[in-house]
Order: C-alpha cells, then structure tokens, then sequence
C-alpha cells in the first residue's frame, strides 16, 4: 500500500508542474496585449467663480498630466507630473471638463501592461453670490453666523440657512454682498507694433482679488488681432482698438498703432555725379524692405555747390564739392558726392584755321583755362552749306567757299576758326586730242585725291533709355530714346531686339509689337549699352497699378474679371494678362479659376491670393489653376507672408500649376515665399526667397 501511495504522489507532482508550466506558456502569450484607454468618470461638481478645488487620481500613475477642456470657465492652478493633486479654480460661469491622463499597471498573466487611465470631472461655474460652503459646527436652523443654535438676527458672514453639518458642505442663504468687478485696467492704453510682430496686454481687476471671465476683442481684426490671453498680433498698416470685457460689463481700451517695418536699406541710382555749374540729374532712391515705412530726407552738405528737393533733383550751383545724403528715420543713411567743374575763363580752339577740300573732315579741340572747367559747349557754322560742324565739333567741308565755325561756353566764352573749302580735284586721268594744226595729239590729266583728316575717337561713357513702359499690345508702336554721355561721343547709337518676331526696333528706337511674347530692347553706343524689357500682349489684359483684380470662373458661363469697380467677361481658354504701367505701384490680386499670365509685375506689399474652392459662392471653378510667367519677362513678387498663397484642399480644386520660361522671384519677410498644398511647379525660373 505504501508503494501505491508513493506513485500516486509522484504522478500528482507531474500534472501540477505541467499543468503550472502550461498556466505560464499562455500567460506569456496572453500579455503581449496592445495599451488601451481605461476611461472612469469622477462625477460632478459646482463651484462659483474665484473658489478652488483640489482634485485628486484614484487609480492612477506617474506621470500626471491635467488639462481643462474651458480655460475660460475653469483653470488648472497648480499641478505636477509627479503629484496625483491638482489644484483648480473657477474663472468663469460655464460648464468645463477637467482631465487627468495618467499611467496604470495592469497586471496580466504573464506581467503585465502599462495602460492610459483618464479620470474627468464635470465641473459647472456659477457667478459668485450669497451662496457659500458650509462649515459650521452647528446644526439646524440658524439666521445669525454664531456657532449656537436658533434664531440669530445678527449680521454676520455666516448669517444664513445653514443645513451643513461638521465639515459638511451646506447652503448659506445669508445677507453677504458679492465680490464682483467694479474696474478692469490695461498695462497699457496705447502701443505700436510692427507689422508681422505681436505684443502683450495685461489686465487688473479691481477691488484686489477679485477674479472674472474675460473677452478680449479687436474693432479692426484685419490691422491687429487678439488672443484669449490678449497676446495681439500686427496685420496691416493701420489704427485698431483692442478691448477687455469682465463677465459684469467692466472694460478697458487700448489703441494700437500697426506700422510697417523700418527702412533697413537704402540704394542709390547714382553715388557720383560731376555737372557744370546750373547743370541738372535726378537722384532717385529705393529702401528695403520695399514694404518699410518711416520718413525719408535728402539733404546737401553745401547749398551753395548743389541743392536738391524732395524730388530728389539736384541743381549745380557754383564750383566745388558737395554731398547728398539721403536718410531713413531709422538712421540708416545713403550718399552721393557732387562735383560742379568751375566756368571756363578763356577758351582756344585747335587749330584756329583750316584749309579743306571738299569731302574733308577734321575734328576742332578745345582748351579751356583753368584746365578742370566745364566743358559744356555749343557749336556753329555761319555758313553750313560750305562746312558744317557737329555737336562734338567735327568739321566736314560740302562745298567750295568760306565758312566760320564758333564754339561757346554756358557763361558765353567763345573762339572761332575759319575755314576755307576748295574743290577736291578728280579721281583718274582725262584723255584728249589736239585741235588739227597743233602739231598732233597729247593728253592731259592728273591724279587727284580726296583728302581725309583724321578724326579723334571719343568713347561713350553710358547709354540710358527712357520712354519706356514694361508692356505694350500687338500692332502698336513704341517711341524709345537713348541719352549718351558724354554728349561730343563719337560712338553711334544703334538699336536691337532680342526676338525681331515678337517685337521689332527701328534705328531711331521705333519699337512694334508683332506678337505676343517678352522681349528686350537694347541701344548700343561703342562699348556701353542700356536694355529694358517690354512685354508684347493681347487679349484680356489688365493693370495691376490701376486696382485690384478679381479672376473668377467655373468653366461654363460665369467667366469675369472685377477690375476697379467693373465686371468683365474674358475667354477660359486664353485666360487673362496682369501687367503694370507704374512699377512702384501694385494691387491686391485674387485668382478663382482659369489661366492668368504675369507680364513685368513687380508686386510689393499685396498677395496673389487663390481662393479657398470650399467657398463655392466666390469660385465654383473646377478643376486647375494656371499661373504664367511669360517668357522673357521678369516678374517679382513681395509680401509679409506668402506673397502667392494657394487656399486648395477642397473637392472642387485639383491643383495649381506653375508654368512659363520667365522669371519670377517670390521673396517673404515671414515663412515660405510660396504656401498651400497641390501646387505643381513647373517654372524652371522661379526662385522663392523665404524665411
């Protein structure tokens, strides 16, 4: 019997020891289980604004995380990762719902796992009144605010209903007035930010420890904004109030200046300039950023040697040196130095006389004493059918006879020479026959030449163009000019297009639009040469510099340009031309479907906006947006933000897509240069300039 006992024993071990192993083969398995969220509700609660609470986890593990779902109705005070309190504080009248996240061990067969436990708590806030905790040690009915028992017409806090037993809460009905906000005052009352950057406003309730909701509000949202926290954020140049309200009424004001940036930058069109004495240039100046804004001054470091008005024209006064300097009202400064040459006293001319034959050609100098005088000079012929003279003194004989040339100063100094043309003998030999009788035959002849002087070489210093516009339509016509100095070059001016088909350029600067398409002009003199971009358009084009332009369409009939006050129909298929007649000038531009072509656009301070599509009652357009930038041209964009700024995301709208050879610079003071999702860039000279 012993011996069966003992194999019985050892087969019970056997089963238990398979049976445990078992057991923890499936709970390895069975805690591989994905973290879940445990949600347990903590019930609810009232507090009236300015009481507090403290909260605690029932369950929960480090660390701790609290948040409110109102901050403007209930706040957390205190809290910490690793304290399973929080302290919170009614702000407002409302409803909230306090949060706590928190880690909890959940054990499982095979250990365990680390799930999310979130605790809420419902909290309603109702405006402080008479309505208080209990905490009286007494019971039963008491009007006073005395600890015994029974009726009690005294005036104490505590007066009251008061049904709470030991640190019980009950209700306390009695004659206590409310703390309420009788002033609210802002740290400041006015302050001026600049656009792009923000500021902070504080509040102060008065009495002392009082505590309400607040509202915070902006009359102009598009200059400035306000935050629940009344953090304002700069917009646009312009004049805003931003206001706090308490939950009773109380206000405060404070009026906010929104200015552009500071002028970081100033670039001069000219650093040195030399002019004789009542001779003339316009200084022209550009500030960056090109949005900046503040006060800009020219002024002459000597009045008597150069004056210059606010047009930046300076005038030459008598000789000597003198700066200009333009100024920002940041400090930031640019100069140009001026250089009046004195009046000549006495002029000679070289040579005094000439003899020529007809044909020639002979270049008159002059010396001027002193030496470094201006050399501003008028010349004359008083008998230009014999010789005549050119603006840079050339002479050049037409015909036998006499002729004086004269040379004169702006103060009226003058020389002559004197010429005298004879007529230049043939080229070749003559052949003849004697009269019968003479004693037989000969000839007669001779080799004649025309004489040639040589003439003095005097090169172009710089060529400028004016008379230009950034654009011009096909089958008209363009009038160019070209400025040379110094003005007695011997270098001719002459005049070409980049692309003859599109447009063509006469040799007096006649320029004609053929077809559509960028090109550059250009006026050559020696070495020196000067070019501008025209742009040849046709179609539906509009002035950016004029107005606003508005694009809508939804490829069917509601196909219209807003453009300065009127509506427009335009062709889907061609789409639209912005151009611009005044660089300095530009305007907001809005893009709600079909195809728009930019043409030499220099856009400062207003976006290219594509319309959100989800806004159907502005742009029911379907399908994509093109935006061009037309070969040859250059285009440049500058904005706070994005200065092209595609609003896509909605059903309606696939893409916007970036097209054309020409160039295009998009440049933004804050983020990218280019924003919004399904833009397609095929613009191979597109460069953005972003932060």
């Amino acid at each position: 019997m012993s011996i069966g006992r003992k194999n019985i024993s050892k087969n019970k071990r056997f089963y238990v020891l398979t049976a445990l192993l078992l057991f923890l083969v499936i709970g390895f398995f069975a805690g591989q289980t994905v973290y879940a969220e445990i949600s347990q509700g903590r019930g609810s609660f009232r507090l009236q604004v300015g009481q507090r609470r403290q909260l605690q986890s029932q369950g929960g593990g480090a660390p701790y995380r609290w948040s409110t779902s109102n901050s403007g109705v209930v706040v957390i005070d205190s809290s910490s990762p690793d304290s399973p309190y929080a302290m919170v504080r009614a702000v407002g009248e409302g409803t909230a719902t306090i949060q706590l996240r928190s880690d909890k061990f959940v054990p499982t067969w095979g250990g365990g796992t680390i799930d999310t436990l979130v605790e809420t708590w419902t909290v309603t806030v109702t405006a402080a009144s008479g309505t208080a905790t209990g905490g009286n040690n007494s019971t039963g009915n008491n009007t006073g605010g005395n600890s015994n028992a029974g009726n009690n017409t005294g005036g104490n806090s505590n007066t009251g209903n008061n049904a709470g037993r030991n640190n019980n809460t009950g209700t306390n009905t009695g004659s206590a007035s409310p703390v309420t906000v009788n002033r609210v005052q802002l740290n400041k009352s006015s302050m001026t930010i600049k656009i792009g950057k923000t500021k902070s406003l504080t509040a102060t309730l008065r009495p002392a420890g009082v505590t309400s909701r607040l509202t915070w509000s902006s009359s102009k949202p598009k200059v400035a904004t306000v935050n629940a926290s009344g953090q304002v954020t700069a917009l646009k140049a312009g004049k805003t109030k931003i206001t706090v309200t308490t939950a009773n009424g109380k206000k405060a004001t404070c009026t906010v200046r929104v200015v552009r940036p500071q002028v970081k930058k100033i670039r001069l069109n000219f650093r040195r300039v030399t002019l004789d004495s009542g001779g003339k240039a316009t200084l022209r100046y550009t500030v960056s950023p090109q949005n900046a804004s503040g006060k800009v001054t020219i002024k002459s470091s000597n009045t008597k040697v150069a004056k210059v008005n606010k047009k930046g024209v300076i005038t030459a006064g008598k000789a000597g040196k003198a700066t200009i300097t333009v100024k920002a009202s940041s400090g930031v400064t640019a100069k140009c130095k001026v250089t009046v040459l004195p009046k000549p006293k006495k002029i000679k001319l070289n040579p005094k006389s000439l003899n020529l034959k007809t044909g020639d050609v002979r270049q008159l100098t002059v010396k001027f004493k002193p030496k470094k005088a201006s050399s501003s000079l008028r010349w004359s012929s008083n008998n230009s059918s014999v010789a005549s003279v050119s603006a840079s003194g050339v002479v050049t004989a037409k015909r036998a006879g006499s002729a004086k040339i004269t040379v004169k100063t702006v103060n009226g100094k003058k020389a002559t020479c004197n010429v005298k043309v004879t007529a230049a003998a043939n080229s070749g030999g003559a052949s003849g026959s004697g009269n019968s009788g003479t004693g037989g035959s000969g000839t007669s002849g001779g080799t004649g030449s025309n004489g040639t002087g040589n003439v003095t070489n005097i090169p172009a210093a710089s060529v400028s163009i004016s008379g230009a516009i950034s654009y011009m339509r096909t089958g008209t016509t363009m009038n160019l000019s070209a400025a040379v100095s110094p003005s007695n070059t011997t270098d001719a001016v002459s005049w070409s297009s980049s692309n003859s088909s599109i447009a063509s350029v006469s040799s007096g600067g006649v320029v004609r639009g053929l077809k559509k398409g960028g090109v550059t002009i250009t006026a050559r003199a020696g070495n020196r040469s000067a070019s501008v971009k025209i742009a040849v358009v046709s179609g539906d084009v509009y002035d950016v510099s004029k107005g606003q332009i508005l694009v809508l369409g939804d490829n069917a009939s509601n196909d219209s340009v807003k453009y300065c006050g009127n509506e427009y129909a335009y062709n889907m298929s061609e789409g639209v031309t912005i151009v611009q007649s005044d660089p300095s000038r530009s305007n907001f531009i809005r893009i709600g479907g079909g195809k728009v072509t930019f043409a030499n656009v220099h856009i400062s301070g207003n976006a290219v906006s594509v319309v959100n599509y989800s806004r159907l009652e502005d742009s029911p357009y379907k399908g994509d947006i093109v935006i061009e930038f037309m070969d040859g041209t250059d285009n440049y964009f500058f904005y706070k933000n994005a200065p092209i700024d595609f609003m896509g995301g909605s059903s309606g709208t696939a893409n916007l897509i970036l097209q054309g050879n020409g160039r295009a610079d998009l440049y933004s003071d804050y983020g990218p240069a280019l924003s919004g999702e399904g833009i397609i860039n095929n613009a191979p000279n597109l460069v953005l300039h972003g932060n």
